[in-house]
């Protein structure tokens, strides 16, 4: 092998590696919406109405049953109110442990009623979905009530998920984000609706994140060294592994000459 050569194998080797090290890290990264960072890389605000912010990035748009849009509650904040618990001063405060972040998505009714359904419709369909609603937690069992459902292309269920407060295997109860999730053999799923069911008319609020928009939510990737790093590796190894073919070939060159 001439030196050209050897240079062009191990280029092309440091870029096959640095994109096959990085690339399902980002990709894991961009498949998950926890609201906590806007695709444009911007950090949200309370308040702040999302419809169709997330639909270049993963294909999904928000809205609610009446039309208008769903809005980010913050943590620790109150107005806009997703629910109340006994964590902290209560105002959207998740259970420990929930990791749920700083935003949540909810309606914009602050609990004075029923929540408006929240509808997630797909701009190409997919086979899976997950995400978590949170404090599904009065005590009488159907009090609180949620039905996610699967639609198809002409809104018609395709599959469903019912969650309830009560003595459940669902993980349910003050604070605790409970997950759901579909998965099925085909992309039939158009759009996804969920809908308070329950028998309680009032103080009922709406509280969603970590939404996966294609399936179960990401693994965490394992840790690998910054991309910069990686380069300065490979580029450090290909220096060396030509320097060593140069003196190789300068000695043949001497014992020849």
């Amino acid at each position: 092998m001439n030196l050209l050569n050897f240079h062009r194998v191990s280029l092309g080797l440091t870029a096959i590696v640095l994109l096959g090290l990085t690339a399902p890290q980002s990709a894991k990264a961009a498949s998950l919406i926890n609201f906590e960072t806007l695709p444009d890389g911007t950090t949200p605000s309370k308040g702040l109405a999302i419809s169709n912010q997330f639909e270049q990035s993963h294909g999904v748009t928000f809205s609610l049953g009446d039309g208008s849009s769903p809005i980010l509650a913050k943590v620790g904040e109150g107005k806009p109110l997703a629910f109340e618990s006994r964590y902290g001063n209560g105002r959207n405060r998740p259970a420990p442990g929930q990791d749920i972040g700083q935003f949540l998505l909810t309606d914009n009714f602050d609990i004075s009623g029923r929540p408006q359904p929240l509808l997630i419709t797909y701009s190409s369909p997919v086979s899976g979905a997950s995400g978590e609603l949170l404090d599904i937690d009065q005590s009488s069992i159907g009090n609180e009530r949620w039905l996610i459902e699967a639609l198809d292309n002409f809104g018609n269920p395709l599959d469903s998920i019912e969650l309830q407060s009560g003595p459940r295997i669902d993980e349910t109860g003050d604070g605790i984000a409970t997950f759901w999730s579909f998965s099925r053999e085909s992309e039939d799923i158009f759009s996804i609706r969920m809908s308070f069911t329950g028998s309680k008319t009032t103080g009922i609020g709406l509280g969603f994140d970590n939404f996966s928009p294609a399936g179960e939510p990401p693994i965490s990737p394992e840790p690998v060294p910054e991309p910069s790093s990686l380069l300065g590796l490979f580029v450090f190894g290909a220096f060396g592994a030509s320097s060593l073919l140069k003196r190789k070939q300068q000695q043949n060159n001497d014992s020849n000459g």
